[in-house]
């Protein structure tokens, strides 16, 4: 089965342009979180936000060379001519939609199972202490990419039992770009994936930062700082003549 000349392939790893595509794909993502953060009441410490930020940004980018990497060597293996950015593009369709679907419920399971064991620095997913300490945030920050490597790894499967029929459809999908690669790849690398990685990083970042239903919010006339809800054995800080009461803020 002869799929196409191999005079004009869409390869991942190519020259200049490919790259920009990458951090313009970076870019787009991030602000669409910092859009969010913006909608949000109350909205995070631009401390807190970032540490949300870099943790769900490193994820996506363990993801993306771990995509690129399997697409590069399952067309290598093969016997047969298929596109590299077609392969790829079926990667990250299966990573941002089920396969987002399935992270979330492999992170639930770790929390579950870490608020059994009393591992609350991981129970506690978004809240990094008073003040946030990087400590916690490593800790939360590899449960998540354990929750990723899960998800990865039954992408993975799917992918290597049904390859011949992906890898033949995804190629054909993109026969027509066969002498645009830069125009594929645009495709393969910005154009979908933009639309896809900002709905998927906005949804995914609403179970990254912490419950606002665990969290008060203090408010008075010069700072607004947040406080766990959890804290033991400490009595409420003292409020200020002119402050206003705490008040409790419902989930999103």
């Amino acid at each position: 089965m002869t799929v196409l000349d191999s005079s004009d392939d869409c390869h991942l790893f190519t020259d200049v342009f490919g790259r920009l595509l990458q951090l313009l794909l970076a870019c787009i993502a991030i602000f669409m979180l910092y859009i969010k953060r913006k909608l949000e009441f109350p909205i995070r410490p631009i401390k807190v936000w970032a540490m949300d930020v870099s943790k769900q940004s490193l994820g996506a980018l363990y993801i993306h060379c771990v995509s690129v990497i399997l697409s590069i060597v399952m067309v290598a293996a093969s016997t047969e001519n298929y596109d590299e950015c077609g392969i790829y593009f079926v990667n990250y369709v299966l990573d941002t939609t089920w396969g987002g679907f399935i992270m979330i419920v492999f992170l639930r399971m770790i929390d579950n199972v870490a608020a059994r064991f009393g591992l609350l620095d991981i129970a506690r997913c978004g809240d990094y202490g008073d003040p946030p300490q990087m400590r916690i945030w490593w800790t939360q920050f590899f449960a998540y990419l354990t929750a990723l490597t899960l998800m990865k790894m039954v992408d993975v499967l799917i992918l290597w039992a049904f390859f011949p029929d992906i890898a033949y459809f995804s190629t054909r999908l993109f026969s027509a770009f066969k002498h645009h690669r830069h125009l594929e790849l645009s495709l393969v690398m910005l154009v979908i994936p933009g639309c896809c990685t900002s709905v998927q990083f906005w949804i995914v970042d609403s179970y990254l930062k912490s419950d606002d239903n665990q969290l008060k919010f203090i408010a008075d006339n010069s700072e607004k700082r947040w406080i766990s809800q959890d804290v033991v054995g400490l009595p409420p800080p003292p409020l200020s003549q002119g402050d206003e009461s705490v008040k409790s803020v419902s989930p999103l």
